[in-house]
């Protein structure tokens, strides 16, 4: 079995509209966030941290702060910041 990402809940461990993490790597001995995005949205959602209509928000490997779009458990897709200095290859169409 693999490692899973490193993450920290930086907001939302309450009742609120969204949930706010960041990657901790060390990303030569744990995948990104981006790259565990799967197993990262399954185990929110098993504690309880995600829910249906929840956004969540996650500071990548790379600083930039991006969404992470979901359908109940399942991942959808992401949204990239309009406001991050450093641009991602998957905001601009290519692979991360």
């Amino acid at each position: 079995m693999r490692e899973r990402a490193r993450y920290a809940i930086l907001f939302g461990e309450s009742d609120v509209e969204q949930l706010v993490i960041r990657d901790l790597g060390p990303w030569d001995k744990y995948p990104t966030v981006t790259n565990d995005v799967d197993r990262v949205i399954a185990d929110l959602w098993l504690d309880k941290l995600l829910w249906e209509g929840r956004r969540l928000f996650y500071y990548d490997s790379l600083g930039a702060r991006d969404e992470i779009l979901h359908f109940g458990k399942r991942f959808m897709g992401f949204r990239c910041g309009t406001t991050q200095a450093l641009r991602h290859k998957r905001c601009d169409g290519g692979a991360s």
